[in-house]
């Protein structure tokens, strides 16, 4: 997928990935995160604070997991490590940090983990003609289109639960 991706949108993957909804890799970019990406890029407006917060809230309210080897382990990434590092330094307290942070975004990391690997190639052919913005469809319908039908299948699953549970009470 990064092949068919521009540096710009691999550089805001990767800020997405690595700051603002942080994931202990960022090989996997899910729909929702995907659509975030579309709307950076197409300029919607956006409340990072508010996905920060509720990213925050969703991860301390997780239980731990534990590693399947080492069970004294946990198995789970640690989330905001930049963040809580940065703002505990900013307050002066001593930080001797026992898990490496992710470097910072520079021109040089751009360069060598944000290029399309197509550009990188000698001979690669040149990419697709990108198609007429006022002939294609209505991206932005379409990502709320997604948006609606998520929902109805979660709310045709908690249905379809609850239906099986009030069967499982009758039996």
């Amino acid at each position: 997928m990064r092949t068919n991706m521009t540096s710009l949108t691999q550089t805001w993957m990767t800020l997405l990935l690595s700051n603002i909804l942080p994931n202990d890799h960022n090989s996997d970019l899910l729909l929702p995160k995907c659509q975030l990406v579309y709307a950076i890029l197409t300029r919607m407006s956006i409340h990072v604070a508010q996905l920060i917060a509720v990213a925050i809230y969703l991860f301390a309210g997780m239980p731990p997991t534990r590693h399947p080897l080492d069970p004294d382990k946990s198995n789970r990434a640690l989330g905001f490590l930049a963040l809580i590092t940065g703002l505990c330094q900013s307050f002066g307290v001593p930080i001797t940090p026992s898990k490496v942070i992710r470097p910072p975004i520079t021109r040089a990391f751009i360069e060598k983990y944000c290029t399309p690997k197509q550009a990188q190639a000698p001979d690669a052919p040149p990419p697709p003609p990108q198609a007429d913005p006022a002939g294609s469809f209505d991206t932005e319908w379409y990502l709320w289109h997604l948006v609606r039908q998520k929902a109805a299948n979660h709310r045709a699953h908690v249905q379809t639960h609850d239906c099986l549970y009030q069967l499982s009470l009758s039996l």
